[in-house]
């Protein structure tokens, strides 16, 4: 689904969001990327229709559904906090997806999509008994139980250790991909902004800075806010070689790779420059 906002604004207590206006093609991923305080949750509410807005429109493959209420959207919504129900089982909460949507089948819907979300043999499992990861897993499963044309999503990987935040990371993309979902996620963090998306719209205070692929708005910065918000970052090309069957990044940068990747692949590394200053130092000692 083609997802538009077209000069949406509103006002929320003493704080407006200016003018906004942002395309998403359909099955693509868009990260908005921006600091913290700057109106990046707020897309998300007017996209879902939690949040009305006070002028412009929100448009669903060319249809307006500015005025259409959040239980009619279709959307799908992983929050920063999980909101999972803790009286409720692991299928339980997948399932609560399914039934407010009124989708016929719920149980038989909730699990087929635990493999997807690598908790099978998970299903009468307590909220309580899990991981942080393995709650945000289950709040996607929730959010794409209710079958929706658009996902999104807000900060999930917030709060995460790193380890858990690699893997949630590969797993949202995969879902994504495979399921061929339009899906708008936020975050602060550069990283999981380029490793996800094929689309960037870099946001600030006063809105819309710049949108596009990551590497073009990483290579071809158009205001001094992006060049500078995103100078802490790395873009590297690289090709993927193999040895002692596992895989590895040849390039500027020399780094392990996941399995998936095939050797002779041309890929572009996103990286913190904090991390190589760290790695440089380690290598020294």
């Amino acid at each position: 689904m083609n997802l538009k906002l077209e000069n949406t604004t509103v006002t929320l207590g003493n704080w407006t969001l200016p003018p906004t206006t942002i395309t998403e093609p359909s099955g693509t991923l868009t990260t908005i990327l921006g600091p913290s305080g700057s109106g990046k949750t707020t897309i998300l509410r007017l996209i879902s229709g939690l949040t009305t807005p006070d002028g412009g429109r929100v448009l669903f493959d060319g249809l307006d559904v500015t005025g259409i209420p959040a239980s009619k959207r279709n959307v799908g919504y992983v929050f920063q906090q999980n909101a999972l129900f803790p009286h409720m089982t692991v299928l339980e909460n997948i399932m609560f997806g399914a039934q407010a949507r009124g989708i016929k089948n719920p149980k038989e819907t909730a699990e087929k999509l635990l493999p997807l979300v690598e908790l099978k043999g998970f299903e009468g499992r307590a909220i309580d008994g899990l991981s942080g990861g393995e709650q945000q897993r289950v709040s996607i499963a929730r959010a794409l139980a209710s079958r929706p044309k658009i996902l999104l999503l807000d900060e999930p990987l917030t709060g995460l250790a790193a380890n858990l935040k690699e893997t949630l990371k590969s797993l949202i993309k995969d879902v994504q991909r495979r399921l061929n979902l339009t899906a708008v996620y936020v975050t602060h963090d550069q990283e999981e902004a380029f490793y996800l998306s094929d689309r960037i719209c870099v946001f600030s205070h006063r809105g819309v800075e710049q949108e596009g692929t990551p590497e073009d708005v990483y290579r071809n910065p158009k205001t001094e806010f992006v060049k500078n918000f995103l100078s802490n970052h790395v873009l590297s090309e690289a090709e993927v070689k193999k040895e002692k069957n596992e895989n590895y990044a040849e390039g500027k940068i020399r780094m392990p790779l996941p399995q998936k990747f095939k050797a002779g692949d041309r890929i572009l590394l996103s990286l913190n420059k904090t991390n190589i200053k760290k790695k440089e130092k380690q290598d020294k000692i």
